[in-house]
Order: C-alpha cells, then sequence, then structure tokens
C-alpha cells in the first residue's frame, strides 16, 4: 500500500511539473496568423533541438559547452586540468596542477547558461526554412541580436531576439523575439552533481574510503616479532591498493532511491539530501594512479629487527617495527543518469602523507561572479581581427583574477568591433572565443578607457601521420602525442583519433608509442641477508650467525607497454598551417621490454630521444 501511495504522488508531481511547463510555453507563443505560426512553431522545435544538443556536450564534459584552457599534467601530477575518457576530454571539477597546486574548476550556473546561449547563438543558421519556401513563403532573417537562456530543474527556457520577416499570400509578419522551452533533466542533474561535489569537498568522503583501502591492502604501522627483516615490494603493493580501489570505488553508492541495497550499508554515503538519479562512481587501475610510499629504497620497502645490535642480545628476541607513510593520487569519475540524459565530472582524491586534501574555505565563484560582473563601469572598445588583420565575430569575456564576466559579441559587420561597459580590474584579460579559432587572452587594465584590437589565430585541422621509426604504426599499435605551448595545448590519441587541430605557436611535443599484447616482466628474486644472534647461544652479545631471505617481486603482465617515444620543440606559423595538409611526426622505437630494468630504460631512453616533426 505504501509503495502504491509513493507511486501515485510521483506520478502526481510529474503530471504537475509538465502541466507548470505547457504553461510557461503557452503563456511564451506570441499571437500570430495561422499560416504564421507554423513557421514559428518550426523554429521553436528547431532551437529546442539545439538546446539538447548542447545539453549533451555540456552533460559530458562537466557543465562546460567549451572546454577550459587545458592546463598540462606532469609526471608528479599526471591529471593535466582535463580527464581523457571515452575520446573525450571531461574537465576535472577539481584536480592537482602539474606543479602540485590544488585547483578546481567549476562552471558556475550563470557561466553554463551563457555557454548555452553561445552554442545557440552560434547554431542558429542550422534552422533553415527551406521547407517553408517552397510552399511559397517568402522569409529573410536578419542578424541575431541576443540569446538569453535559464536553466531550471526540468526544463531551459530561451529568449532569442532574432528578427524574422516571414511573408505568405497578403499576410506579412516580422517576428523579433522568441520564446522557448525545453523539457530536459540537465537543470536537476547539474544541481545534484554540485550537491555531491560540495559534500566531497568539505567531507573528503572519496579520500576517506580511499584511506580504509590504503590501510587493509598496503604495510602501514605494526610491530612483529622476528630477528628477519620484513620487505615488501612497492610495485606489488601499489597494485594491490589499486586493484582494492578500482572495486570498491564502483560499489559506492549516494544515499537515494535509485538502488535496492543488497551489500554493506559501508557504501553507501549520505551527502545529506537523497539522490534519486542514478549515481555511478567509476575508477579502472589503467586510470593514471601515482603511490609514493617512505621509506622506501630502490623498489623495496624494508623494516629492520631491533635486538640484533651490539649490547641488545641479552634481549634474547628480536622485534621488527615498522611505519610507512604513503601519498596518493587518482581520478574519480562521478555521473549522474536521469531518463536516458547523462551529467558527469571527474575529481582527483589526494591523500597527502596518510592525511586527506584540506578543505580550504574560500568565496564561491558565484558570489565573487554576482558582486563584480554587476558593476560594469567602464567603457572599452575591443575589435577582434583574424592572422589577416580580416575582422571577424567572436564571443567576448573579461577575467578579472578567477572571475569571468560575459561581455558581449564583436560583429563582421561592426568592423569586428565592440563597444561596452567592463568591471573594473588592474592587468584583467579580455578574453576572444570564436568557433574555428583559438580562444586568445589580451592584459588589459580597465580602471581606464581602453581601445584593444585582437589577433586571433586561426586553428586548422590537419591528417595526422605517424611513423615508428621508418615504418606506419601497427594495428597492435597505440600512440598519445601531445602539443602543448603557453596558450594552447592538443593531445592526439591515435587510433581513436587520425586528425590534429593546430594553430600558430610555440609547442612542447611529447609523443609515445604502445605495443598491445601480452608483455610478461619476468620475476624477480634479490637475496638479502642480515646478522642474528646464534641459534642456542642468545644472551652472549657478541655471537651472531647470518640469516638469508629472498625478496620476489612477482611476474607482471601488461597488456600495453611503451615500445617508442621521444620530445620536440617547434614553432608553428599560420603560413605552414595554411599551406598543409598532414603533419608528420616520426617517432623513435625502442627495444621491447621484457624485464622492470628494461622498462625503465626505455623511458630514460625516450627522454632523450628527439621526434622529427614536418608538414606538408
Amino acid at each position: 500500500m505504501k509503495k502504491a501511495q509513493v507511486t501515485l504522488f510521483v506520478i502526481i508531481a510529474i503530471v504537475i511539473v509538465t502541466a507548470g511547463v505547457l504553461v510557461a510555453y503557452i503563456r511564451f507563443i506570441p499571437q500570430l496568423p495561422g499560416q504564421v505560426r507554423g513557421v514559428e512553431d518550426y523554429f521553436s522545435s528547431c532551437v529546442s533541438n539545439i538546446i539538447n544538443d548542447a545539453t549533451v556536450i555540456a552533460g559530458e564534459q562537466a557543465g562546460y559547452v567549451e572546454l577550459p584552457e587545458l592546463v598540462p599534467a606532469s609526471d608528479y601530477a599526471p591529471f593535466s586540468s582535463q580527464f581523457f575518457f571515452m575520446g573525450s576530454s571531461v574537465p576535472y571539477w577539481f584536480y592537482m596542477s602539474g606543479n602540485g597546486i590544488q585547483k578546481e574548476q567549476v562552471p558556475s550556473l550563470s557561466v553554463v547558461q551563457g555557454q548555452i546561449a553561445d552554442y545557440v547563438k552560434a547554431n542558429i543558421g542550422s534552422c533553415s526554412f527551406d521547407q517553408f519556401i517552397e510552399q511559397g513563403y517568402e522569409i529573410s532573417t536578419e542578424e541575431i541580436k541576443n540569446v538569453k537562456v535559464n536553466v531550471l530543474d526540468h526544463y531551459i527556457t530561451a529568449e532569442i531576439d532574432y528578427p524574422i520577416n516571414v511573408k505568405i499570400g497578403d499576410i506579412s509578419k516580422r517576428i523579433e523575439t522568441h520564446k522557448t522551452s525545453t523539457l530536459t533533466e540537465f537543470g536537476k542533474l547539474y544541481s545534484d552533481a554540485k550537491k555531491i561535489y560540495d559534500d566531497e569537498k568539505t567531507g573528503n568522503f572519496l579520500e576517506a574510503y580511499s584511506m580504509d583501502a590504503l590501510t587493509l591492502n598496503a604495510p602501514t604501522t605494526d610491530v612483529v616479532l622476528s630477528c628477519a627483516p620484513l620487505a615488501w615490494s612497492e610495485l606489488q603493493v601499489e597494485n594491490d591498493v589499486k586493484k582494492s580501489l578500482e572495486a570498491n570505488i564502483q560499489t559506492l553508492k549516494v544515499k537515494g532511491s535509485y538502488y535496492n541495497l543488497r551489500n554493506d550499508k559501508y557504501f553507501v554515503h549520505d551527502v545529506g539530501q537523497d539522490i534519486s538519479e542514478q549515481v555511478n562512481f567509476l575508477y579502472f587501475s589503467d586510470w593514471p594512479y601515482v603511490l609514493e610510499v617512505w621509506p622506501s629504497q630502490d623498489g623495496v620497502m624494508k623494516a629492520d629487527p631491533i635486538g640484533l645490535q651490539e649490547g641488545l642480545g641479552i634481549l634474547g628476541f628480536c622485534y621488527v617495527p615498522y611505519h610507512f607513510v604513503y601519498s596518493l593520487r587518482y581520478p574519480v569519475m562521478i555521473q549522474l543518469i536521469s531518463g536516458g540524459e547523462l551529467f558527469q565530472f571527474p575529481v582527483v582524491v589526494i591523500i597527502d602523507r596518510n592525511k586527506v586534501k584540506k578543505a580550504d574555505v574560500l568565496e564561491t565563484p558565484d558570489q565573487l561572479e554576482a558582486e563584480m560582473c554587476k558593476n560594469k563601469l567602464q567603457e572599452v572598445t575591443v575589435t577582434t581581427l583574424n592572422s589577416n588583420l580580416e575582422p571577424i565575430n567572436a564571443t567576448i569575456h573579461f577575467k578579472c583574477h578567477n572571475v569571468i564576466c560575459s561581455i558581449g559579441s564583436t560583429r563582421i559587420s561592426d568592423g569586428g568591433s565592440l563597444t561596452a561597459n567592463f568591471p573594473q580590474c588592474v592587468n584583467g584579460f579580455i578574453v576572444a572565443s570564436s568557433e574555428g579559432y583559438k580562444t586568445t587572452k589580451y592584459e588589459v587594465s580597465t580602471n581606464e578607457p581602453a581601445i584593444v584590437s585582437i589577433v586571433v589565430p586561426k586553428i586548422y585541422e590537419l591528417n595526422a601521420n605517424l611513423l615508428a621509426g621508418n615504418s606506419v604504426l601497427g594495428i597492435n599499435d597505440s600512440a598519445i602525442i601531445n602539443f602543448i605551448s603557453d596558450d594552447y595545448s592538443y593531445s592526439l590519441y591515435w587510433p581513436v583519433q587520425k586528425s590534429i587541430r593546430l594553430a600558430e605557436g610555440s609547442y612542447n611535443v611529447t609523443a609515445f608509442i604502445f605495443k598491445q599484447g601480452n608483455i610478461i616482466l619476468e620475476a624477480q628474486t634479490t637475496r638479502q641477508c642480515t646478522k642474528v644472534p646464534a641459534a642456542g647461544i642468545l644472551g652472549i652479545v657478541g655471537i651472531q650467525s647470518e640469516n638469508c631471505f629472498d625478496l620476489n617481486v612477482p611476474q607482471q603482465t601488461l597488456t600495453q607497454v611503451v615500445s617508442g617515444g621521444g620530445r620536440a620543440n617547434i614553432i608553428v606559423t599560420d603560413d605552414d598551417l595554411k599551406a598543409s595538409r598532414t603533419v608528420n611526426v616520426a617517432i623513435p622505437q625502442v627495444a621491447m621490454p621484457k624485464t622492470l630494468v628494461d622498462l625503465q630504460n626505455a623511458y630514460n631512453i625516450i627522454d632523450d630521444s628527439v621526434l622529427t616533426i614536418s608538414f606538408g
């Protein structure tokens, strides 16, 4: 009976929400003649499809339609600011930069709404009226002036200033403003994703589960009665912890109504509010992962016995105390799913020397943005040009510290210029973005009037031709190539991607080739010996015998192993890209590693190898 009542309440709630959307939609509909009504209905439907496309992109990219600037990774923090997942780059909401600084990049609701509006504006031209023109309509459109988007829990409204002139027979109508309402769960998914993230940020529940996995699968602190030293393979401990995380993280759930609890309540976390959507936590053992341990030497974690030292033999026994300290960093992808719609965002879990990351209490981006962006007091003129100094259309934002304000757009029809009021800021950045061009920043102080011209380099898409030595890559080969500059980066994951998008600039290029197959790293055994009190004469100082033991590193089977790579520094000009269709990258090969020592040597060789890069 209780279940039936709950189902009835859910149905009533859905009916109420749907009715509300329909009322809002009906209120939006302008009074139009019947012959013109069909044109407006078609246009509204087309805009809704564009908004749906934008929410799919934003859902897959952690709320971003347009990806933020890529911050490269490092050996210390191999995560960059974006996570490569299922062929797409997903911005981290929390990560550790390459120089070890903890950062977050959660898009505020106003940023999400602004990017969806920009996407609608950029794709409005796909709404073709050809079918009506074939029926005798005369339809003309003017330049789109403005798009305002409002994201709500169960639908998205849009108000578009886009004059459309319609004439059929004796009826002529000019429709200047269009209002649409699109049913989608995107807003609710985004809202609940922020609830989960905020709880992780302040409570570190992922770090707590990770500490449990670490404690159960790695030596931490203990005392063992023994006269022989204790030793562990750092590689084996790393693999044990990694496998435990893979199994346990995917078992986690958020307290809600989307599952039937059949396992231990230990794996259910309460974020303070029940979540109705399905929530998945993902981590796989082949994802980036860093485990550091102290003390450790040459891959061996060793604890020496007490009781063997001169003067202590009279004790008659030995004991081995140990205390190991760990730092752990790895990514977790958090997915929310409702009615076939997906919203996902990754975070990096950080344990620093057995302590969870600190949850710094700062002003939220929403608070900072609302305060600064509403005070636009200083007039600035911005002109955007391509490399040939021709005007282009571009969307203009202004960044002051970590706050980004939407300003407007430059227009080719206005000579590529925009005059608008900006927030006052010393050493801020005007950010110009345009489809097919590199997002470009221009430093400026807006505490006085300014006139700024920004040259926005074009992005060219070139076919990638990769060579392993002098041969093309085999069918069992994969490769990663990173082109990294100060203001633009691109990563190619072969064979998933076959082309590279580059703009002019100076790039640091790194490349690695991986061979697929079952590569067996042979087991290794090293023998270590220590002095212990001689049997039968304990307590007599100075009488000792030698006790030896074998330290075994088990056999490892890898499905991918590095087989080549190198580095290069290149300068790419707009003329190079304009005249080329292909970028050729010749990657030096190394001998196939068969042992752990071979593997380390391979990376050392790659680090000194030079790529050969040409355009044609």
